[in-house]
């Protein structure tokens, strides 16, 4: 007996792209904000986080970033990324202004939760209660993420974010994501 199962799509995560710009909270405490993006929506009662531009550490100096990294959690376009990328992501999430001095920032709040990560196929690390601490390696069901797609996944809220390869072809097209790079999950 065959099962006819959906080939899920490949799914990515974004992954910092090393020597470039990232963009972090002025107070320590909105770093704890970003970090509840669960998939709810925001836009009702938000107020632009302050933020700066991290262009130099020990290493010397950053490369400016389309998509300055913050985290696996949320994604941050700046100023031209905003106008080519903002678009292709609009009908995932909201998309957030921050308050920067040096550029246009915006944060992508993935409100799209999808029930797709096929347990028994991914290579799951868990906690003693059974709460999943770590996905090793991720699997899909293909029938729930057709077309482009980025979203959260319900066992995992605070986690990454996910893309479907269809979604990173749109954004790598628009030349537009220096900062962030997308690795399989």
């Amino acid at each position: 007996m065959s099962t006819n199962r959906t080939s899920p799509p490949q799914v990515y995560e974004p992954e910092v792209e090393e020597g470039f710009e990232w963009a972090l909270p002025l107070d320590g405490k909105h770093a704890l904000l970003f970090g509840g993006f669960d998939g709810t929506p925001r836009a009702g009662a938000w107020s632009p986080v302050p933020m700066y531009l991290l262009r130099s550490d020990e290493g010397g100096p950053r490369r400016r970033a389309d998509l300055p990294w913050l985290g696996s959690h949320v994604l941050i376009l700046r100023d031209e990324a905003i106008a080519e990328v903002g678009p292709i992501l609009a009908d995932h999430g909201e998309l957030l202004p921050l308050e920067c001095a040096d550029a246009g920032l915006v944060v992508l709040n993935v409100t799209r939760v999808v029930d797709a990560l096929d347990e028994e196929r991914s290579d799951i690390v868990r906690f003693s209660s059974g709460r999943i601490m770590d996905i090793k390696k991720a699997t899909f069901r293909g029938e729930l993420l057709t077309g482009p797609a980025v979203f959260k996944i319900p066992q995992m809220p605070f986690g990454p974010l996910y893309f479907t390869s269809d979604t990173v072809e749109l954004i790598r097209a628009t030349g537009r994501h220096r900062g962030v790079t997308f690795r399989p999950a």
